[in-house]
């Protein structure tokens, strides 16, 4: 059945590049109800505002392409079969480089201080996986009045998808790191609700990496940058249908969002026809000021992009879930359509999947030029992704080892060199192909040069100093000097929505809570903190050393 699913979806996308549209997109089924307008002429997978002719892109669009797609099923493999166990990785930092663009004359765009405000943010919210990120260099300032409109996909007068963000990415791409870049507006009828745009994982290390995200989402919804850089690690909509069909419960790791811990989502966002905006269309949230979603109830209510007066009326979905008894969308999904201040959770399946797309290649050794950029030593993902690779290297036991991998011939090649020797392997039969000589040098008679991935052993220890656990919290350096310590520990736990620090030096053990401050508990003769209050969901951890 696999195999002909990937056939099938492989035909299919010879003949479109396909755009996963987020944020905002309506996936509520236009058959539903009256207010719904058809869409037409739109790329699959893209969720589009209607006025009369004019198809207007919805929010933000995740950029998807036939390789793409079928890269999404080696990643969900890897995540269904580790059953969880990725979570025991060590932490990899990834670098970004942020691209201001603005207008001409330097007037727009954001600062430097908001955008490590929002990196912090995005690293508290992926604190429960193996992943960090760093900003690489200082920030790109871009002052050009060509490119922040527009900044969406569109159709040229050939009918061909166009993506101005994808040109622009093209030409201004910095090699090696995540790209992020900040336009003035996303362009389209209205500006500001096309709100950023995601690059999907294609296990291709050459395809640019970037996200883009609006000025304004970037500045005033910081879900909306944790969101697109959860389409970069490979996480769909909860409410996805377009690639796979709704989740039914019986095949949820290849249906719906291929997360089997999210509930059954038709969508929280309607378009609604209205004359009362200027294109023609308002969106209306189907969750509650108090983050409850209200889809089976009809109410009027005030538009989200223009505020008109519209109407939804309520309705049953459960015939799009045929094993689902109740309708209860997750309201704090980053990845769902609920409205930011809702948005503040990942699911376990999708932590787990995360960790599997930052396994391969086309996302592991983002890493600034210059240095600046994190990465461990071990460069794990060359070993998992080739097991034949730990046949002829312990990268736990190595001395100057290298391994480089090589594309050629649609097959990938393993070229190890040793104290004693240099040798190319292929990876689909596992045959060595070539073995170097005074006569032969294996890359040059073969050309190999489409080098993809490598590793280098070194004995370097990793880094004394977590930084990232004082940069997230910086309560912890209130009561420890990471420059100047003995012995000391913080541990890091989840637990009601909570982060929690467990902070041990050489007088006492005392838990705090992250988001207060406060001293909660502090270890005794009696009393264990951490039996006692269950804490058991570690998320990060830091030791001190000399």
């Amino acid at each position: 059945m696999k195999t002909f699913q990937l056939k099938v979806l492989a035909c299919f996308l010879m003949v479109a590049i396909i755009f996963a549209a987020c944020e905002q997109e309506t996936i509520v089924p236009t058959q539903i109800s009256d207010t719904l307008t058809t869409t037409t002429n739109k790329p699959v997978g893209a969720e589009s505002q209607q006025s009369g002719s004019n198809t207007i892109p919805d929010h933000c669009g995740g950029i998807h392409t036939s390789e793409s797609l079928l890269h999404s099923e080696k990643i969900t493999e890897l995540a269904r079969s580790s059953g969880g166990s990725l979570s025991d990785r060590m932490t990899t930092t990834f670098s970004v480089q942020f691209h201001v663009i603005r207008s001409s004359n330097g007037t727009g765009g954001t600062t430097q201080a908001i955008i490590d405000q929002r990196l912090n943010q995005l690293n508290q919210a992926f604190a429960p996986t193996n992943i960090q990120f760093e900003r690489c260099n200082e920030v790109i300032f871009d002052d050009r009045d060509s490119w922040h409109i527009p900044w969406a996909y569109y159709y040229d007068t050939n009918n061909n998808l166009v993506n101005d963000a994808y040109l622009y990415a093209y030409y201004y791409n910095v090699p090696n790191v995540i790209n992020v870049f900040i336009p003035i507006s996303m362009g389209g009828c209205c500006p500001d609700c096309i709100e950023g745009l995601g690059t999907y994982p294609d296990g291709n290390a050459s395809t640019p990496d970037y996200i883009s995200v609006g000025l304004d989402a970037f500045v005033n919804k910081p879900d909306v940058f944790i969101h697109e850089m959860g389409h970069f690690f490979d996480l769909y909509h909860t409410q996805e249908n377009q690639f796979f069909g709704y989740e039914d419960g019986n095949n949820c790791y290849n249906t719906g969002d291929r997360c089997c811990d999210t509930p059954a989502d038709p969508g929280l966002t309607q378009n609604v026809t209205t004359a009362c905006s200027p294109c023609g269309w308002d969106n209306v949230s189907l969750v509650n000021s108090s983050c409850q979603y209200v889809g089976n109830q009809s109410f009027t209510d005030s538009g989200i992009y223009f505020g008109c007066s519209v109407s939804h009326t309520g309705q049953d979905y459960s015939y799009l879930f045929p094993n689902t008894t109740s309708i209860n969308p997750s309201t704090n999904n980053y990845m769902s359509y609920a409205p930011s201040a809702c948005r503040n959770s990942f699911t376990g399946d999708q932590i787990n999947r995360i960790n599997a797309a930052a396994t391969f290649q086309d996302r592991v050794d983002l890493v600034c030029p210059n240095g600046n950029g994190g990465g461990d030593c071990d460069n794990d993902p060359v070993f998992s992704q080739y097991p034949l690779a730990s046949s002829y290297v312990d990268e736990n036991n190595c001395t100057s080892e290298k391994i480089t991998v090589y594309s050629k011939w649609n097959i990938d090649w393993l070229f190890i060199e040793t104290p004693n020797s240099s040798k190319l392997y292929r990876t689909d039969t596992g045959q060595l192909w070539c073995t170097n000589s005074a006569s032969t040098d294996c890359l040059t008679y073969y050309s190999m040069t489409n080098q993809i991935a490598e590793w280098e052993c070194c004995d370097e220890e990793p880094e004394c100093d977590n930084d990232p656990v004082f940069s997230q919290y910086p309560l912890a350096s209130s009561y420890v000097d990471e420059n100047n310590c003995t012995s000391e520990k913080i541990t890091v736990y989840n637990k009601w929505n909570v982060d929690w620090l467990f902070i041990e030096t050489p007088n006492s053990s005392k838990l705090y809570r992250t988001d207060t401050g406060q001293l909660w508990c502090t270890n005794s003769a009696s009393t264990d903190c951490l039996t006692y209050y269950g804490m058991t969901n570690q998320i990060a951890e830091w030791e001190c050393c000399d």
